[in-house]
C-alpha cells in the first residue's frame, strides 16, 4: 500500500464525513506491457458489474471505473517511467451512521513514491 494514501479526508461536499483512498502498486508488470494490463483491468470490472467511467487514448493505460452497488471510484492509474498503480476512493462515509452515497469522490491523486 502506498503510505501517503491511508489518511481520510473530509467529503469535497462539505458534509461531515469523509472519503477514504487507497492505492497499491502493481510491481513486476513488464515495460511495454501496460496497455495489455490496462484490457485485462477492464475486461474484469465489466464482468464483475462495475462501470468504465474513462479509458485512457493511444498508449495512456489508464482507466476510471465506478462500482454500481456502493459508488467507490475505481482507477488504474499511469505513472512515469510506465509504472502501473490500483486505487479506490470511497464515497462520502459518516463513520456512525450507514453507507449512502451522496456525490461522487474525486479520482485519487497519483501515489508518491
Amino acid at each position: 500500500m502506498i503510505a501517503s494514501s491511508v489518511e481520510p479526508n473530509a467529503c469535497l461536499d462539505g458534509d461531515d464525513g469523509v472519503v477514504m483512498s487507497r492505492a497499491y502498486w502493481l510491481r513486476d508488470v513488464p515495460k511495454g506491457r501496460t496497455m495489455e494490463l490496462s484490457r485485462q483491468v477492464q475486461a474484469h470490472w465489466r464482468k464483475r458489474g462495475y462501470t468504465v467511467t474513462a479509458v485512457g487514448t493511444g498508449d495512456n493505460p489508464e482507466l476510471s471505473g465506478e462500482s454500481t452497488t456502493d459508488s467507490f471510484t475505481l482507477a488504474l492509474g499511469w505513472a512515469e517511467g510506465d509504472d502501473l498503480y490500483l486505487a479506490a476512493t470511497s464515497p462520502c462515509v459518516t463513520p456512525d451512521a450507514p453507507t449512502a452515497p451522496a456525490t461522487p469522490p474525486a479520482t485519487p491523486a497519483p501515489p508518491q513514491r
